[in-house]
């Protein structure tokens, strides 16, 4: 199974690694690592693959990833700049945090701030600008994403994944997975499990 070429190219604009430069930025890392609630967190015994561990390890990341943002000044394209952008992270984050809403590109600028003053055309071409794909693209391969997650679990039909995720009819549904994931949901599966063996 292949991914479809529309999440090969929204890959590819990844970086495979974050280098972190300033000195500064190290022992932040360092102090959050060593802080004494952190310290007894990391002593107990498994607490490396327990919750705690787990949950240091957001951290660290989060505050990676900030540090990385905080030196990309130059950086307009990609979905880091995107997050960083007050309009295009707003209009992620919405889409993110409910993806079966019906969401139109109306309702994306709105999130996106049109208290700015800004269209939802000049929204939808600063978007695509910066992650290569339109606001409604990204929603769209966002849900499939889920939907695919939800099909390898098995723990729910079709036709209450497609709801779930804001399709109102399951053919909706498996003519946009198909278009996207590159099979239909059903061969998916297939797939899925003809791998697990």
């Amino acid at each position: 199974m292949r991914p479809s070429t529309s999440s090969r190219s929204s890959r590819s604009r990844l970086r495979p690694t974050a280098m972190i430069r300033a000195p500064r930025s190290a022992r932040l890392c360092r102090r959050q690592r060593q802080s004494p609630h952190s310290r007894a967190r990391w002593s107990r015994a498994g607490s490396v693959l327990g919750a705690s561990g787990l949950h240091l390890a957001h951290i660290m990341l989060a505050q990676t990833l900030r540090l990385y943002l905080s030196q990309q000044s130059g950086v307009e394209i990609g979905w880091f700049a995107t997050l960083a952008d007050p309009q295009g992270g707003a209009a992620i984050r919405a889409i993110h945090a409910d993806p079966g809403h019906g969401c139109r590109l109306e309702e994306l600028a709105a999130h996106a701030g049109a208290h700015a003053g800004m269209s939802r055309t000049v929204f939808a071409r600063r978007f695509r600008e910066k992650t290569g794909e339109t606001p409604v693209a990204c929603l769209t391969r966002w849900r499939m994403m889920l939907a695919a997650e939800r099909l390898e679990t098995g723990s729910k039909t079709l036709a209450r994944i497609a709801r779930a995720i804001g399709y109102e009819s399951e053919n909706a549904f498996n003519t946009a997975f198909t278009r996207v994931m590159g099979l239909s949901p059903r061969r998916y599966i297939r797939a899925v499990d003809a791998q697990s063996f």
